[in-house]
């Protein structure tokens, strides 16, 4: 659903507009994640961890009734004549993302065929007349930069939220009820950012806005790391604000940028590709933060906790790296 609401987004906004309407998707995405950790600590709380997935029914009902009317009828458009999905190419990805996830867990033996699996689906798709991923794009320097900056970034995002419940838990012995509120501060940081970070592109430029963002994240996970036993509760919030603002004001014009140096008849694919890098990206975090921590929980040291968010601010400085090779004004295709 994400990607092909983001080639809508493309095709359909003025290019004027779209560093704005990008970051207002992003920050729609950030309401919706801010809602679900607190909502999701009250119902494991009182109703047990299967009412989570029980909870998720009615939005999905909700938006089949919404995607009725979501196109519009030029946007309607009939299937390529001659045109062939790449099973060979999906069987090679999924094979190599699965071993890989497994491998990152313990460095197991998995980590060799995930390479060869990989490389044999870079080889393929270079090979192939209709690709799954069609390699060929990530010759414009803008998208490849954008790919790159959104995996970098949930990279560190998803690693930080998924952790953040057990060093609450390590530093206060605090329940998922409890937990839940601060990781929505995250989340809504990053949307109030969000909508801002649009309209701060468009007055001086993607590049500098990204860079700031990434920046800022970086001195919130940096201020994330020095935390202590006992340590005053508004510590964790400034650092999470920090971190969520950043995102926000990087996310959605990177993602712009990205898809605007794109030609129309590509949106579907290159959409596909750059939620590919995000969710890639939030994945492979979660796992190499099981390789960092010791223990699975609560067990491991606080200093392993500390050691793993320096790690992933490493992750956001390379993120504000990458950010200098976007356009200092997105290009418009």
């Amino acid at each position: 659903m994400v990607p092909t609401v983001m080639a809508v987004v493309k095709i359909t906004v003025p290019p004027d507009k779209r560093h704005r309407v990008f970051g207002y998707f992003g920050a729609m995405m950030s309401f919706a994640a801010a809602l679900g950790p607190s909502l999701g600590g009250v119902l494991v709380h009182h109703f047990g961890w299967k009412s989570i997935f029980l909870m998720n029914l009615p939005p999905l009902l909700f938006s089949v009734l919404l995607s009725k009317g979501f196109f519009r009828e030029g946007l309607q458009e009939k299937p390529q004549p001659g045109f062939k999905f790449d099973w060979t190419g999906t069987l090679l990805m999924a094979c190599g993302l699965v071993c890989l996830v497994l491998g990152l867990k313990q460095w197991s033996p998995l980590l060799a065929p995930a390479l060869g699996f990989l490389g044999l689906f870079l080889w393929w798709e270079r090979k192939t007349p209709q690709p799954l991923m069609d390699l060929k794009l990530f010759s414009n320097r803008s998208f490849a930069a954008g790919c790159a900056m959104v995996g970098f970034q949930n990279l560190g995002m998803y690693a930080l939220l998924f952790q953040l419940p057990y060093l609450l838990k390590l530093l206060y012995q605090w329940g998922p009820e409890r937990s839940g509120p601060f990781m929505t501060t995250f989340m809504v940081s990053m949307m109030a950012a969000a909508v801002l970070g649009g309209r701060v592109a468009e007055k001086i430029g993607v590049r500098i806005t990204c860079v700031t963002g990434s920046v800022i994240s970086v001195a919130g996970l940096y201020w994330l790391s020095l935390l202590t036993p006992g340590e005053d509760s508004l510590h964790i919030i400034g650092g999470l604000v920090l971190g969520g603002v950043g995102l926000g004001l990087a996310n959605g014009p990177a993602q712009s940028a990205a898809m605007g140096s794109i030609e129309h008849r590509q949106s579907g694919v290159a959409s596909g590709i750059l939620s590919t890098c995000r969710y890639l990206g939030g994945v492979v975090g979660i796992s190499i933060l099981g390789l960092l921590l010791s223990a699975p929980d609560s067990a491991a040291s606080l200093t392993q906790y500390n050691q793993a968010i320096l790690v992933f601010a490493g992750s956001f400085v390379v993120a504000a790296l990458v950010s200098l090779r976007l356009p200092g004004r997105a290009q418009h295709a």
